[in-house]
Parts: structure tokens; C-alpha cells; sequence
């Protein structure tokens, strides 16, 4: 390693992992700066722009092009060891996930066969939605497993769809008995995502996809109309209760984004709100 960074050491710890699963063998991490020469069969993981970054980049008729800072990295595999080289740490974490998926075990020995691969994302945000509110949730332990699955393909968000699968301190009946994720496992979710780069950006319904909480009878008054599944948009207190719902979930994750849902709302206009849509119009009514 070049840099003794939290996120380089991390990176360094899914090499030794993985060499843990076909044979009990694990490289020694150590700084570039202490070694005078590189050994034989070795895994130089750099910042590419560093001085000697730029020389294994000559070295090994490399480029960091403009479009790579941010997330891409260079990597390089010839007989004398393997080179990986990024601007940044997410970038020389997704050149060590590329160097896991070339491994192969042979015999006794693990095998990386030669190969220069210069890579970055089309795309900013990648990754996948969970739907936990349709009757199966995972366990944190499942979680972990799926963000460790996101990340060997680069992926970068994971998103929990939630309707009423969240623990809210206030309103013990919303998610009762359905596995709720508590503020707790979504803050461990976080904290574990972030080593992997990823971010969590939960998906939660403001306006439709309500039936769950709606039915609860100390919610009903929240309904377009009872036994409906999108929320009164006319009713001033579902809008407290939505600002204390997304304030409680955005304090249990670190990333960026949040997503409002808010589809398949068809129930707007139909009762509570019937006049107010009638004198404004649905597509007002929904902007407001």
C-alpha cells in the first residue's frame, strides 16, 4: 500500500479475504515507502497521481484520463506482480474488487492471469431497490451480505423500499409485528456500507403505498378516505407526521439521498381532498 488510510487498509483487507477462502494464505500489507524494491508477485495499490504512481504509469503505458477521478482506476497484471492505481480511495477499492474477479484458484496455487484494464462508471448512481415491505425482511446479517454483493460488482447505493418497516419511536403500532428495521440496524447498516463505498438511500412512501399504516384505526384519519391507501394530502397534520417520519429515518444514514415515493396515487380526489381537486385540479393538488 501506498497510503496507510482507513479506506486503502480496508481495501487491502478483501485481498487477504479472499486468498482466505482457497488456501490459508495472507500477503503482509505494508508501506511503499518502506521497500527499497518491489518483491516478487506483488500488489502495489496506489494513488495515481503520486510520484510514484506516475512512474508505474509510465511504466506500465498507463493513463488516468479525466473521466476516471472520481470512482475509475487503473489496473495492471503482468509476471512480475499486479499494479493498481486510482486518484482516489473508491477508485482503488473498485481496482481491488476487479482483481478479486480475476482470481482463479489452479492446484495448489492462486492464479491471476495477465491483463491491463482501465475502467470507470457510466454512471454516478448504481445500484438496486429491496422491497422489505411485502412480507419478507432480511436480518442485518442478510443485509451485510447483500452490500458486500453490491460492492464486488461496483455498485454504489442500496435502497430498502419502506412503507411502515421502520421503528418509529413515537408510533410503536406503525410496523408492529412486521420486522421493522430499528433506528439502530439502519445506523449499523450505514456504518457497514460506508467501508464498501455505498451508500444507503431509503426509498420511503409519502402519499401512496399507505394501506399497511392506514389501516392501523389510530391512523385511519390519515386516509383519503377509510380503508384507502394514500394519504390525505388536505389534512395539515399528515404533513407533522411525514416531517417527523423523514426526519427520524434521515438521521439513521449518512448518504446524500433520499427517496419520496410518492407513486400509484389514484386515491387523491376521491374523498377528503374530492372539492379541493375539483376546484384546482389533480396535477396542482399532487404538485402541492
Amino acid at each position: 500500500l501506498e497510503s496507510n488510510s482507513r479506506q486503502d487498509q480496508f481495501a487491502a483487507l478483501q485481498i487477504n479475504e479472499e486468498l482466505a477462502r482457497w488456501k490459508p494464505l495472507a500477503l503482509a500489507v505494508t508501506g511503499a515507502h518502506d521497500l527499497r524494491q518491489f518483491p516478487p508477485n506483488f500488489i502495489f495499490v496506489g494513488n495515481a497521481t503520486s510520484q510514484i504512481g506516475r512512474q508505474l504509469l509510465r511504466e506500465r503505458n498507463g493513463s488516468l484520463r479525466p473521466e476516471m477521478a472520481e470512482e475509475g482506476y487503473f489496473l495492471d497484471v503482468d509476471a512480475k506482480g499486479v499494479v493498481i492505481l486510482a486518484a482516489s480511495d473508491r477508485g482503488r477499492f473498485y481496482g481491488v474488487m476487479t482483481l478479486l474477479q480475476l482470481m482463479r484458484r489452479e492446484k495448489n496455487s492462486v492464479v491471476i492471469d495477465g491483463a491491463t484494464v482501465t475502467d470507470f462508471p457510466l454512471y454516478k448512481q448504481r445500484g438496486i431497490s429491496d422491497d422489505i415491505s411485502r412480507g419478507q425482511v432480511s436480518t442485518l446479517a442478510n443485509f451485510k451480505k447483500i452490500i458486500r454483493f453490491l460492492a464486488r460488482y461496483k455498485m454504489n447505493t442500496f435502497s430498502p423500499y419502506i412503507e411502515d418497516m421502520f421503528a418509529f419511536r413515537n408510533h410503536p403500532l406503525i410496523g408492529k409485528g412486521r420486522g421493522a428495521l430499528t433506528a439502530a440496524e439502519l445506523k449499523a447498516l450505514d456504518e457497514y456500507a460506508d467501508q464498501y463505498h455505498i451508500d444507503i438511500a431509503p426509498i420511503f412512501q409519502t402519499l401512496g403505498h399507505c394501506e399497511n399504516l392506514l389501516a392501523i384505526p389510530e391512523y385511519v384519519s390519515y386516509a383519503e378516505y377509510p380503508g384507502g391507501r394514500t394519504l390525505n394530502v388536505s389534512n395539515e397534520k399528515t404533513y407533522d407526521l411525514l416531517d417527523e417520519m423523514i426526519g427520524e429515518i434521515a438521521g439513521c444514514y449518512s448518504g446524500p439521498y433520499f427517496n419520496m415515493a410518492a407513486d400509484e396515487t389514484r386515491d387523491v380526489g376521491l374523498g377528503a381532498s374530492k372539492e379541493r381537486v375539483a376546484k384546482l385540479g389533480l396535477a396542482k393538488v399532487l404538485a402541492e
